[in-house]
């Protein structure tokens, strides 16, 4: 979309609106912002763009840095993993420091493969029990979360 001057227009005069509130107000917007995310983030995806409220979340955190900073700090304080996002997750963490030092809470959750009776009757290979893959990505992860 190409920005006419009537369009930067207002978009200037918003600017300036919202620096006119005080830094309190403005922490309270954001915080309101975050909390109806948070309030709603088992609601179905937008029919539109399939955006989920923690996906609004991410495009509120590019428009200003102390937008960025307040969303990055908040969402990523608590976070709920799945082994599959173990790689995007440290890829993630060691691009910025920064992110890292937000993370106060991981919750992993490993997804077993399924076992069956017939499982029961073969033993498992060393490969199968010692997963060197899985065990040496969550070793780097936790190494770095560790880290003082």
């Amino acid at each position: 979309m190409v920005k006419t001057r009537s369009m930067a227009k207002v978009e200037s005069e918003l600017c300036r609106s919202w620096y006119r509130l005080h830094n309190e107000v403005q922490d309270m917007i954001l915080h309101t912002v975050l909390r109806d995310a948070r309030a709603n983030k088992y609601a179905a995806n937008d029919s539109a763009s399939g955006a989920t409220p923690y996906h609004n979340i991410s495009l509120l955190a590019t428009v200003r840095l102390k937008w960025k900073v307040f969303f990055e700090r908040n969402t990523f304080k608590q976070l709920v993993l799945v082994d599959s996002d173990l790689p995007s997750f440290q890829e993630v963490v060691e691009r910025s420091p920064v992110r890292l030092a937000y993370v106060h809470y991981v919750l992993l959750q490993i997804q077993l493969p399924e076992y069956n009776c017939d499982d029961c009757r073969e033993q498992e290979n060393q490969y199968t029990i010692n997963r060197p893959e899985r065990v040496d990505m969550l070793g780097d992860i936790l190494e770095d979360l560790l880290k003082d």
